[in-house]
């Protein structure tokens, strides 16, 4: 069991983590994560193209078929400047309620 789980008894740090109390401090801890997704879900059910990063919502130029070109051209272009200076018109930042919202 030690090696399908990868884990060992042997020190005295793994022996700690795996006691009752501590197991059940986790499985506490989780279940306060999944309820705090549960109400604050990280993925809004929105029919805009939300940038996960930085909450950006693309508008009707987005071209999904040149992405991965698009953002490496857009990395060179920005490498080196301020991030004010990065941010291309045309997009809206929103603030992470107002995507919810809608």
């Amino acid at each position: 069991m030690d090696k399908f789980c990868t884990i060992s008894l042997n020190s005295t740090e793994q022996h700690v983590n795996a006691r009752d109390s501590r197991v059940k401090r986790d499985n506490t801890d989780v279940s306060k994560l999944v309820e705090w997704f549960t109400l604050h879900n990280p993925f809004p059910n929105t029919q805009q193209l939300v940038f996960l990063a930085s909450v950006m919502v693309g508008n009707h130029q987005i071209n999904c078929h040149k992405a991965h070109g698009i953002g490496l051209e857009s990395m060179v272009k920005i490498t080196g400047l301020k991030l004010y200076k990065t941010i291309q018109p045309g997009f809206t930042a929103f603030d992470y309620q107002q995507i919810c919202q809608n």
